[in-house]
């Protein structure tokens, strides 16, 4: 069997296990001066990332196949190309799970906290806090009525430094839980129930997919890609509409009804953990022979 070439902007998850499978090769972006003076080599598979640009469509349309992580990426370049998706495939971005955890991992968490029994704790992170939306978020959180909740917001050191003197304005600080750099992200996804990212970033949050497994009930904004996963109740079209506080305030009042997404949320996730999209690529490279 002859090597299948790849290639890619940015690797991911995925790509590292690719890379590991017998018979693929890895052709390396050329440098500028490089793509000039010699013959540009096209791979077999393309994974796509980014903007579309004159010289990803070029890869593109001289690719067996292109790998894009959402239909909003592969509707970008249908529009541009004007041709079908018959050689563009969707996989969405992979994410790695910890199944370590268990009930009594809650129980030491929510204690050294002070969660009390019947509190549901509302989450955000993100490496960036500003450019995903924690002012949004607070805005959010400040309007929910209900009173039997925690606030938990977890970020590098020097940026919840600065939050804190932000936060200073509203009244929820004796239910808020601020974590400085948290070895084990997973261990808090795990812990939460609610996740809201009202974030302006376009790209694929795979802190969506993170939440759902952990069974959280997840709110995204609608510009983000995350989206094209979850149910269009959990989608924030706008911090304006008003509609997201009511249905907060109802989900919270309804036990039944938050464990229902929470464990949809878990089935839906699983499509998606990098095992599972290994297994979808190692399908489109049959198709491809």
């Amino acid at each position: 069997m002859s090597n299948i070439k790849i290639q890619f902007k940015q690797k991911t998850k995925l790509i590292e296990e690719v890379e590991k499978l017998e018979n693929i090769e890895t052709i390396k972006d050329p440098s500028f001066f490089k793509s000039i003076f010699s013959s540009k080599v096209y791979p077999d598979i393309y994974f796509h990332s980014g903007n579309v640009d004159d010289s990803s469509l070029d890869t593109v349309v001289n690719s067996k196949l292109t790998i894009v992580n959402s239909y909003s990426s592969l509707q970008a370049i249908k529009h541009q190309l004007k041709m079908t998706e018959a050689n563009i495939e969707v996989i969405f971005p992979s994410f790695t799970k910890d199944d370590s955890f268990t009930k009594e991992t809650k129980k030491i968490f929510r204690e050294k906290h002070g969660i009390k029994k019947g509190e549901k704790v509302i989450f955000f992170t993100a490496k960036n806090l500003k450019s995903s939306g924690i002012k949004n978020f607070i805005d959010i959180v400040n309007q929910i009525e209900n009173e039997k909740i925690k606030i938990m917001i977890e970020g590098e050191a020097k940026q919840i430094f600065n939050l804190k003197f932000q936060i200073t304005k509203y009244d929820f600080q004796d239910r808020l839980i601020l974590l400085e750099d948290y070895p084990n992200k997973d261990e808090l996804f795990y812990v939460s129930d609610i996740f809201i990212l009202p974030t302006e970033n376009r790209a694929f949050s795979t802190n969506v997919l993170k939440a759902m497994y952990y069974k959280n009930a997840v709110f995204v904004s609608a510009t983000n890609q995350a989206t094209e996963v979850i149910d269009v109740f959990a989608r924030i079209e706008s911090m304006q509409d008003r509609s997201l506080f009511f249905k907060l305030d109802a989900l919270l009042a309804n036990k039944d009804e938050l464990k229902k997404i929470k464990k949809d949320n878990k089935n839906i996730a699983l499509e998606y953990t990098l095992e599972k999209n290994l297994e979808k690529f190692k399908a489109l490279l049959l198709d491809l022979n």
